[in-house]
């Protein structure tokens, strides 16, 4: 379970343009803002955000060239903006999202729900042919919803989206989502595999009410373009009794 208080901030990708240490862990970012390579400490009380989603760079707007459609543009961290925190136990890989949005809209489902407020993350294994993108949303109605578009090869989208857990919830202007993506019965997806690196990019939609208006993500144009390379390498601290690569 992850343990976590929400009052540290966190490094922001484009002010990271060194080599710092946290809790012993080296992080190691690129110059031009995007994440090379991250590692992952251990879960802590109190540990800051991996990633945080909250500048200009980061956003995708959908009517950036409609004068009509201003009222529909990103307006700043208060519009849409997100926190992410990711951590690997027996179970699988966690994530857990902290996303600020003045307006939730969520009407949508299976495919298509990415066309409300909505998360999506892509994420590639070493030794499967392929990438994964999920999407998770909590629903108009409070239910939590998860869809799978991409997966690897010989692997089912459907059975993979019945796979993943999540839970969600709203508070104020606060939606949560917590996700575990459980281990497979394979060798390409365990602890060792999280220890040694995967590939993993985040992704807000936002709707206000509208329709899709604009999305946010820790590499830009990563989803747009479906290219798993632009995304940064995120690799975990070995668990205790773990053997180090």
């Amino acid at each position: 379970r992850l343990a976590i208080a929400y009052e540290p901030s966190a490094l922001v990708l484009e002010d990271a343009t060194f080599a710092s240490v946290d809790a012993g862990v080296i992080r190691v970012r690129s110059e031009c803002g995007e994440a090379r390579e991250i590692v992952i400490p251990p879960d802590a009380p109190g540990r800051a955000p991996d990633f945080v989603l909250e500048m200009p760079q980061q956003v995708h707007d959908f009517f950036e060239a409609n004068p009509a459609e201003i009222k529909r543009l990103w307006k700043g961290p208060k519009d849409n903006s997100g926190k992410v925190w990711l951590a690997k136990d027996a179970c699988g890989l966690r994530i857990r999202v902290e996303v600020e949005d003045d307006v939730h809209c969520q009407p949508y489902s299976g495919a298509e729900q990415y066309l409300g407020d909505d998360v999506q993350v892509l994420l590639a294994t070493p030794g499967q042919r392929g990438q994964w993108e999920f999407g998770f949303a909590h629903r108009d109605d409070g239910r939590p919803a998860v869809h799978c578009w991409l997966a690897p090869e010989g692997f089912n989208a459907d059975e993979a989206a019945a796979w993943v857990e999540l839970t969600t919830s709203r508070t104020g202007t606060v939606t949560r989502y917590d996700v575990l993506v459980p281990y497979a019965e394979s060798e390409d997806y365990t602890e060792k595999t999280l220890t040694g690196g995967i590939r993993f990019n985040l992704m807000v939609n936002d709707n206000d009410g509208d329709g899709r208006d604009a999305t946010i993500e820790i590499v830009p144009n990563t989803f747009h373009s479906k290219d798993i390379q632009l995304a940064p390498v995120v690799r975990f601290a070995p668990m205790k009794g773990e053997a180090k690569k």
